[in-house]
Order: structure tokens, then C-alpha cells, then sequence
């Protein structure tokens, strides 16, 4: 199994390079952030440019690969963005296991269908579903990597009181969706399952290259 985590672009690079630092160090596959305008939670917070913020990651990271874990046409034209990418390879190869193209392909596929077959309360459903299981899969790594590390620089108050108060939640509204709507959430895991698999099979990350360092 190859974990990554999702670091958010709020914090000054002093203490953002350390929880860089810290992924590749630990192990971790994949190192991610969101490509947002501002996040929900923290509208008036800092909240720094993605392609920069990879770029210095970069710099300082010798194995995990890197990359936006969202990144939206609503506001990134996919041809600037794609000469924004070339920016790090100056430094280190941003990612070089490449977009799991894939998945999203198969996520888009079943979507589409959906959307186009059923309504707007099944889309919803289907991506309610997803966010259930992927947020709570990042809940359960949390626990596997404080006790690979203690000392981690992601700290979680009154843990692990609020992690699993998290992860109960999340179980508690899943099973929910499976009594209330059980064919639009089985299919949702199934597509889940099926991205996972074919992802895995098409793109190993194992035989990609290994970042250079700068």
C-alpha cells in the first residue's frame, strides 16, 4: 500500500518546507495541495499559489512525488497550466509518476452517466460518497503515521479523541447513505474499488523516476 497526504498552502515557508521535508522523510508516496482561490474554512487566512509552492517543495524533497490533488479549469486554463508545470522541472520533476489520469477519467465516465441518466440527487449522492471515503481514508493514515512518529509536525488536538470522533462520524453517515440509498452508494464504492484497481495497474508509481535533487 503507498500512502500520501494532502498539505495545505497556508503557512509561511519556514514552517511549510518542515512539513515538506518531514512526508519525504517518513515515506510517503505522494505529497499533494489544493489548487484553490481560498479555502472555505479560512477565507481570510493566507492561502499561497499551488505551482509555486510545488516548485520550492520540490527543491527541498528528495522522493515523494509531488502534485495538485485539485486543480480547476473553472479558473486555470488547462494550456497555462501545462506551462506552469514545466516551471519545476527546472528545479525537481514535479510528480513524475504522472496524474492519475486514470481515475479521473473513471470518476468523469461514471459521472457523466449519472448525470445524464438519473439527477441531480444521485450526482450529489455519488460524490457525497466519494468524499466519505477518501476524507476518511486520510483520518485513518493519520493514526498509522503518529505511531510511526510522534513527533510529527501535524499536530491534531486531543488526539486521538478527535480523529476518531472524525472517522465515527464519517462511518455513521456512510452506512446512512447505504440504508437510505443503497444502489447509488454501492455503486460509488464500486467506482471507488474499480479507479483504484485499474489506476494501480496502469500507472505504477513504482516504476516511475526517482526526483533528482536540486
Amino acid at each position: 500500500m503507498r500512502i500520501g497526504l494532502v498539505i495545505l498552502p497556508t503557512d509561511r515557508w519556514r514552517e511549510a518546507r518542515r512539513q515538506w521535508e518531514w512526508a519525504d522523510d517518513v515515506g510517503f508516496a505522494t505529497a499533494w495541495t489544493y489548487d484553490h482561490i481560498r479555502w472555505g474554512g479560512m477565507p481570510d487566512g493566507p492561502w499561497h499559489a499551488s505551482v509555486p509552492v510545488l516548485a520550492a517543495a520540490a527543491a527541498v524533497t528528495k522522493r515523494v512525488r509531488l502534485g495538485t490533488l485539485v486543480a480547476t479549469p473553472n479558473f486555470r486554463h488547462p494550456v497555462t497550466l501545462a506551462r506552469d508545470a514545466l516551471a519545476p522541472r527546472g528545479l525537481s520533476r514535479v510528480n513524475p509518476g504522472g496524474t492519475p489520469w486514470t481515475a479521473l477519467l473513471l470518476v468523469a465516465v461514471v459521472s457523466v452517466v449519472l448525470a445524464a441518466t438519473g439527477t441531480f440527487e444521485r450526482l450529489l449522492s455519488l460524490a457525497i460518497t466519494f468524499i466519505l471515503v477518501t476524507d476518511g481514508f486520510m483520518v485513518v493514515v493519520l493514526f498509522r503515521l503518529r505511531a510511526r512518529q510522534p513527533a510529527a509536525p501535524f499536530q491534531v488536538p486531543l488526539y486521538p479523541v478527535v480523529p476518531l470522533l472524525f472517522l465515527g462520524t464519517y462511518v455513521l453517515l456512510l452506512v446512512g447513505a447505504l440504508i437510505q440509498q443503497s444502489a447509488i452508494t454501492l455503486a460509488a464504492l464500486a467506482a471507488l474499488a474499480l479507479v483504484s484497481v485499474v489506476s494501480w495497474w496502469v500507472v505504477d508509481p513504482a516504476s516511475a523516476p526517482v526526483q533528482p535533487t536540486a
